[in-house]
């Protein structure tokens, strides 16, 4: 049951972080469409990543928090 509950967890987990990339995803080609200059452009394309990248960060914190829950055998959403 436990590995049910983690599986779960870690399923949306992974459903925000792919909510969270397209979000950034979206925004970085509308900073690219709106940007004037090479300098902009590259600016939107960096800060796309970094998005992309913390929401990775993210998903892996909150996989471990439950991966952590579990061996504790906590169960914070109860």
């Amino acid at each position: 049951m436990q590995t049910a509950k983690v599986k779960m967890k870690d399923a949306v987990s992974s459903a925000k972080e792919k909510a969270k990339e397209g979000t950034a995803k979206a925004q970085g080609k509308t900073g690219k469409a709106t940007a004037t200059t090479h300098g902009e452009k590259e600016m939107a394309k960096e800060e796309t990543r970094a998005n992309k990248s913390q929401a990775k960060a993210e998903m892996h914190q909150e996989k471990a928090e439950h991966r952590a829950e579990a061996a504790a055998g906590t169960d914070k959403y109860v």
